[in-house]
């Protein structure tokens, strides 16, 4: 979980600097579900938004990857499981990153999260009956 954290974060990071914006990342191994980037006041709003919803997506290509690889690897279908709901708790109101989204955004990420939650699932009672 630290690694996609990380990997969160840092899109949204790339997606500033990209943009001439000095973001800050603050990273905390002592929570390992929880990171933030610091938008600074000045960013202009299509700018934030851009790198707000890379963080999720980059969260939802790591689930999509877990899910493909969880018949090979099969602990990773854990880590879609948890990514998915991750996913899906980005879109949600009170999520940091929900604050400066646009609603399709919002619905986009609790649709997908909630999309992705259901495939883990359904392969985590395939793999148990595969044992």
């Amino acid at each position: 979980i630290p690694v996609t954290v990380l990997v969160h974060e840092v899109a949204h990071r790339q997606v500033f600097r990209r943009h001439g914006v000095e973001a800050r990342m603050v990273f905390s191994w002592m929570n390992l579900f929880g990171g933030s980037t610091a938008i600074p006041d000045d960013v202009p709003p299509d700018v934030a938004l851009k790198a707000v919803v890379a963080g999720p997506l980059s969260t939802l290509v790591l689930g999509i990857a877990a899910l493909a690889l969880s018949p090979v690897v099969k602990p990773l279908i854990v880590a879609a499981l948890l990514l998915s709901i991750t996913v899906a708790g980005a879109g949600f109101p009170l999520s940091l990153d929900a604050r400066y989204m646009t609603r399709r955004w919002r619905i986009f990420f609790m649709s997908a999260g909630i999309a992705l939650t259901t495939a883990s699932m359904l392969q985590t009672i395939h793999l148990v009956k595969l044992g």
